[in-house]
């Protein structure tokens, strides 16, 4: 939880120098600005419940740290982040709707670069999935708990 926590505030102390250069170069900073908590709260629930359920997870499997640097990357290729999801096909970019993080990057990108708010409907559908993750990840890693004293 510490170092979620902790990307979090890294995340907003990067976002308020990424409003500085905004109000830099485009001498204005977006009134949408208002919608980040839109985006910010179901991403850190949804990265808690994460993190909840591979922590309890790794302390069963001793090699879920290097699996996981190898999924993360594979996640992160599979997110368009540093391309436009305007290049991808039909099919890809229905695959891609199933990605939670592709919610989150057309949210940013809505708010901060076309300041407009974030569509509504995946959003909608973004907390649904971040709450349920949560609960999920909180109930998983404290059954599995008690057992981590045996195994560690």
């Amino acid at each position: 939880v510490n170092q979620v926590l902790s990307g979090f505030v890294t995340e907003l102390f990067a976002l308020s120098l990424f409003l500085l250069a905004l109000l830099l170069f485009r001498h204005s900073i977006p009134t949408t600005i208002v919608w980040l908590p839109v985006v910010m709260l179901p991403q850190l629930l949804f990265t808690l419940g994460v993190c909840w359920f591979l922590a309890g997870l790794g302390a069963f499997l001793r090699d879920l740290g290097q699996i996981m640097g190898f999924l993360l990357n594979l996640w992160f290729f599979l997110t368009p982040i540093c391309y436009l999801d305007t290049t991808l096909s039909k099919t890809a970019l229905r695959f891609l709707g199933k990605n939670p993080i592709y919610t989150l990057v057309r949210g940013y990108r809505a708010i901060l670069l076309e300041h407009t708010a974030p569509e509504m409907g995946p959003m909608i559908k973004l907390w649904i999935l971040a709450t349920i993750v949560f609960l999920i990840g909180h109930a998983w890693f404290y059954k599995l708990r008690r057992a981590f004293a045996d195994v560690i």
